[in-house]
């Protein structure tokens, strides 16, 4: 089974939040974060919102689309 797994930014936490996409009616976007047996919706800036390729970089960091590599190409 492939494993699913989207990042997007949340500005007010500024940082990056990992998990589940879930779009809302409104045109916004929330990661589902499981923890401890405990689930917590985070909304994010849709505009921010990657899903995982499956490749990690060089250092073992996982890749996204939407991110940029060092010749400035977007993935």
């Amino acid at each position: 089974m492939n494993q699913y797994i989207f990042r997007g930014y949340q500005p007010e936490l500024k940082k990056w939040i990992f998990g589940d996409l879930i779009h809302t009616p409104n045109g916004g976007a929330s990661i589902i974060t499981y923890k401890n047996n405990f689930e917590d919706r985070i909304v994010v800036k849709p505009e921010t919102v990657g899903q995982f390729t499956g490749g990690h970089d060089k250092n073992g960091v996982m890749i996204f689309e939407g991110d940029i590599d060092k010749s400035g190409l977007v993935v």
